[in-house]
């Protein structure tokens, strides 16, 4: 009788570790993309990203991590709404995506880097992003946000007097 309830005990046990494991995870869970921004030097666009950073999230000081203007490097955190559509929006409303930002910043061009992409439903406990459906939504979001950056870099008026 024991050794009845001791392999019940050691199965339930198992099938409880089985089925919390996450699901596998073979897609790519970083996004980037390069900018060529003919006649804009680098210094420009170091600093109109830091511009555009303060501008765009709640604290520039808070969000920058890293700053390196010799190197052309410019790494924080950030949070944008999450993209959601049809009903999915009645259980994901207040959810936002976390994320690592990083700029690399060279004469004419710049390259945009999102890592450790997670969300952070309204409960306030990140969690990875399981499937690639999401992903996918979490990627055009990101790539928006990269190129608002961009149009803020290029734009003309970004310098001008008033």
């Amino acid at each position: 009788m024991i050794k009845l309830l001791t392999s019940l005990f050691l199965t339930s046990l198992l099938a409880g570790c089985a089925a919390t494991a996450p699901p596998p995870q073979n897609f790519d869970r970083e996004v980037s993309k390069v900018y060529e921004t003919p006649g804009v030097s680098a210094e420009e666009i170091f600093n109109e990203s830091r511009i555009w950073i303060a501008e765009n999230f709640i604290s520039a000081k808070a969000v920058i991590e890293y700053e390196d203007k010799e190197n052309g490097i410019l790494i924080g955190n950030g949070s944008v709404d999450y993209l959601c559509s049809g009903i999915e929006c009645l259980a994901t409303e207040n959810w936002k995506y976390q994320f690592t930002m990083r700029l690399d910043i060279k004469e004419d061009r710049f390259k945009t880097e999102f890592m450790n992409i997670r969300i952070l439903p309204a409960s306030g406990s990140s969690v990875d992003i399981t499937t690639s459906g999401r992903m996918d939504r979490a990627r055009a979001t990101l790539l928006t946000l990269s190129d608002l950056l961009y149009q803020h870099i290029t734009s003309d008026n970004r310098s001008s007097d008033w």
